[in-house]
């Protein structure tokens, strides 16, 4: 049995912050557009916000933007009120994008922004 000095899944101290650094962004990243959703989309109204969009969340789930258990987040077929605490950070953005009423940037939204733009 051969070993390799260089084994791809070793630990380092560089692959552990690496990976610190991802969580951080993720967790944190997921807080701040929970945050932000939360303000359009005021947690004690969300069933009658997300109602109200219906339209539009569907005509996403028909083009395969949204995913079966995206959607069964956003409508749970239990009845169950659904919960912003739940949505991942993939589907806060997609939400914020399409139900938000916020401005599309000049670049796009799956673009960088210009150097110069210091927007929210």
């Amino acid at each position: 049995m051969a070993t390799c000095a260089s084994a791809p899944l070793a630990s380092s101290v560089e692959k552990t912050n690496g990976a610190k650094l991802s969580r951080l962004l993720i967790d944190g990243g997921t807080t701040v557009l929970r945050n932000i959703f939360d303000h359009y989309h005021h947690p004690a109204n969300l069933v009658t916000d997300l109602n109200s969009h219906r339209k539009t969340l569907r005509s996403l789930l028909r083009g395969r933007i949204l995913k079966k258990p995206q959607w069964d987040l956003l409508f749970p077929p239990s009845g169950v009120a659904p919960d912003s605490r739940s949505f991942d950070i993939t589907l806060l953005f997609l939400l914020l994008t399409n139900i938000c009423g916020l401005s599309c940037p000049s670049s796009g939204w799956h673009s960088k922004p210009h150097a110069s733009d210091n927007s929210f």
